[in-house]
């Protein structure tokens, strides 16, 4: 039997570690801290399935929040801000949509923050410790990922996934500067690669093929997304997958 909100364990060890070292550390070691008001709603929200607008609320309060704790400089702050809201909210809702694959978020986020902590001196600051906390994390995920691995056994829900995504969004931007954020970016492709190369296909309307209206192979025309080929056929992919899917090749065009 599969436990779907087990991402509760990693999200305990993380969140204790930077409660307890966050007000002696600089900003990065409040990171988990920070994410975990969206944590306890995502566990409210697998509970009782609260309201899309009060999930929505809390993520922007929680990007609000990172964007302040970051060292990156902002030039037209007015343009730059609200963007990155929108971003940081996106990264928040798209990590939520991969927590099905088994093993794919955890492993992303474990290289990821490993990269972080050995690979990017602009990360520790004048204080290594302030990024103990992430280390916590780290190791509590890489135990989650021996029961989290295909096939799974349990899965860390939204409490789980959504707390990853804001600290990811987190790492990225306490990094020194743009470039550096972007790198650190650059190493969660594996995520939306695998993603794109695991679902077969999107659907398209067979008359216009301009847009994915639904993400079911009802129609005789689809179009493939990454390196897979699709085919009418391509009925096997999950549901989660698709619609995803169809969301990526909307946002692309």
């Amino acid at each position: 039997m599969s436990h779907p909100v087990a991402g509760v364990a990693f999200v305990i060890v993380a969140g204790l570690a930077s409660l307890l070292l966050a007000p002696w550390f600089g900003a990065a070691a409040w990171l988990p801290a920070v994410a975990l008001p969206l944590a306890a709603l995502g566990l409210g929200d697998d509970r009782f399935n609260l309201p899309a607008r009060l999930r929505y609320l809390v993520q922007v309060l929680t990007a609000v929040a990172l964007v302040v704790l970051s060292p990156l400089p902002f030039g037209l702050a007015w343009l730059e801000v609200p963007l990155l809201l929108i971003a940081i909210t996106a990264v928040i809702n798209f990590t939520n949509f991969m927590d099905g694959l088994d093993g794919l978020v955890a492993g992303c986020m474990a290289v990821l923050f490993t990269t972080a902590l050995f690979s990017s001196p602009g990360l520790t600051g004048p204080i290594p410790s302030a990024l103990l906390p992430l280390a916590a994390l780290v190791g509590a995920l890489l135990g989650f990922l021996l029961w989290n691995w295909s096939p799974a056994k349990v899965f860390m829900g939204d409490v789980g996934s959504t707390f990853l995504g804001a600290v990811f969004a987190g790492v990225v931007l306490q990094a020194p500067s743009w470039p550096l954020a972007l790198g650190l970016l650059l190493v969660a492709t594996p995520c939306s690669a695998t993603l794109a190369s695991a679902c077969p296909a999107v659907c398209w309307p067979a008359s216009a093929c301009s847009r994915p209206t639904a993400c079911t192979c009802s129609s005789a025309c689809t179009r493939p997304v990454g390196p897979m080929l699709a085919s009418p056929a391509s009925t096997s992919a999950p549901p989660a997958c698709l619609l995803l899917r169809c969301c990526l090749v909307a946002w692309l065009g």
